[in-house]
């Protein structure tokens, strides 16, 4: 079976060397070169989740990742904790490289400097019209997989419907705060959330759904360099990411968890579409169940007041289950049976904030 990936980040990547590694005949086509593909708005932070999917891909870990966090400061607008975690800053220059890598040792070809522009339904197949240098390339692929981020063009072609999102914007800053923990600030003032990681002297600091000056001034940074935006989507409850032979991943698909973190679900996404493709439906059910659970704990952080974030913090605190379920939330303890949580009286109130 001959399929195509457009982009060739961390989902498209992930995607051709599972599908590669399956015996399928992959082409990936990325518009940048590919020294640029890496160079992406992101924290880059993983749990440790990030270490059973890279024995699964046979990735070598101890390149990709640069140093462990080991505490979280989570702020609201009264009240403090810090928490024990499990969260490991990683290279994404190094995990694109060793995917590439070995997606082409097991048969893919990468063509950078391609731009995809639209394709046509040719029978059982698609038509693919691309882009390289000043000439226009035709191709013909049973499978079409979108991995090319949130306005994904692959999803504009097969008319899915435009994903919603909000901007993040982040800045690096001189800092002499620990370089194994991280703080997190939640509340009105800061949108969805706003955060600083540190690492050897310098900080990202960035606002998800905020103004970044009122969080640079709330710092009292006096420099930040390197600022960049970037769209981050979200994912809807009756999101479809198939039609037909036509898939989306990763972020065209708005496959994020309730962090705004793409990185684990773009990689579970990807691998469990070669499995489908295989016969193999299990994985991809079980996305679709997290991914739907995401949505919801997602849907009930946007509705909190500074009030609420109060009380969560203060329950995080005086509760292990709660910690622990922040220290493993990429595990099996992020599962649909967790939805029971809301359920329980303290946190009733949070429940609510799904239907009102």
């Amino acid at each position: 079976m001959k399929i195509f990936i457009i982009g060739s980040s961390i989902a498209g990547a992930t995607a051709a060397l599972a599908l590669a590694r399956k015996g399928f005949d992959v082409e990936v086509f990325e518009q940048k070169p590919f020294a640029e593909v890496h160079k992406k708005l992101c924290g880059n932070i993983v749990t440790s989740a990030f270490f059973s999917i890279s024995r699964e891909l046979g990735l070598n870990a101890k390149k990709i990742v640069l140093k462990k966090f080991n505490k979280a400061h989570f702020f609201s607008k009264n009240k403090r904790i810090t928490v024990d975690i499990e969260d490991y800053l990683i290279s994404r220059k190094e995990l694109l490289f060793q995917l590439v890598s070995k997606a082409k040792s097991e048969g893919a070809v990468f063509n950078f400097n391609s731009t995809f522009l639209k394709f046509e339904k040719r029978g059982k197949n698609y038509k693919l019209f691309i882009k390289k240098g000043s000439k226009e390339i035709v191709k013909e692929t049973e499978v079409l997989i979108g991995a090319d981020g949130v306005l994904s063009r692959v999803a504009k072609s097969a008319g899915f419907k435009q994903k919603k999102f909000v901007a993040a914007i982040q800045a690096e800053t001189k800092t002499d705060c620990p370089s194994n923990e991280y703080f997190v600030f939640f509340g009105k003032e800061f949108g969805l959330y706003s955060y600083l990681f540190p690492s050897d002297g310098i900080a990202k600091i960035g606002s998800v759904a905020q103004n970044f000056s009122h969080f640079v001034k709330f710092l009292k940074v006096k420099k930040v360099t390197n600022q960049r935006a970037h769209p981050i989507p979200f994912y809807g409850p009756f999101s479809k990411f198939r039609k037909g032979n036509v898939w989306l991943i990763g972020d065209s698909a708005g496959m994020i968890k309730f962090s705004m973190g793409g990185i684990i679900p773009s990689m579970h996404a990807a691998i469990a579409l070669a499995d489908f493709l295989k016969g193999d439906t299990k994985k991809l059910r079980k996305l679709k169940k997290d991914l739907f659970v995401q949505y919801l704990i997602l849907k009930a952080i946007r509705r909190l007041k500074d009030k609420d974030f109060d009380y969560a913090l203060n329950l995080i605190e005086n509760d292990k289950r709660l910690r622990d379920f922040l220290k493993k939330r990429d595990e099996t303890s992020l599962s649909f049976s967790n939805l029971k949580l809301l359920f329980e009286r303290r946190f009733f109130r949070y429940a609510l904030k799904l239907l009102f």
